[in-house]
């Protein structure tokens, strides 16, 4: 995964860029990796691993205001494949079983 340099430690959430960083890597994510985003929030840290893994992202969240500031996260980013929000509760999501690869759930408080 490459490494980016960033002006601070957090971008938008608790995850450090470290630890986001350490979360790619086990998730082994890559431009053939479709992941799901499981409480996405504002798109930290899910869209800066979509950008520099090329892996498709479908980021979730209750929270509609928040997927509005990550879908705009999501839409500037090159590096990224397939992007898309939706907005669903993590118990009922409206994707088929089987869809991703991976799953990210970070800086979420259930």
């Amino acid at each position: 995964m490459p490494h980016l340099e960033v002006q601070h430690d957090l971008a938008l959430g608790y995850t450090t860029v470290a630890e986001a960083q350490a979360i790619g890597g086990l998730l082994d994510l890559s431009s053939e990796t479709r992941f799901l985003d499981l409480g996405a929030g504002r798109g930290w840290p899910g869209a800066y691993l979509a950008e520099f893994s090329g892996a498709a992202i479908v980021a979730t969240d209750l929270a509609f205001d928040a997927l509005v500031v990550a879908r705009r996260q999501l839409a500037g980013q090159a590096g990224s494949g397939a992007e898309l929000a939706l907005a669903g509760d993590g118990r009922a999501l409206p994707v088929r079983s089987g869809s991703f690869d991976a799953v990210l759930h970070a800086d979420v408080f259930c």
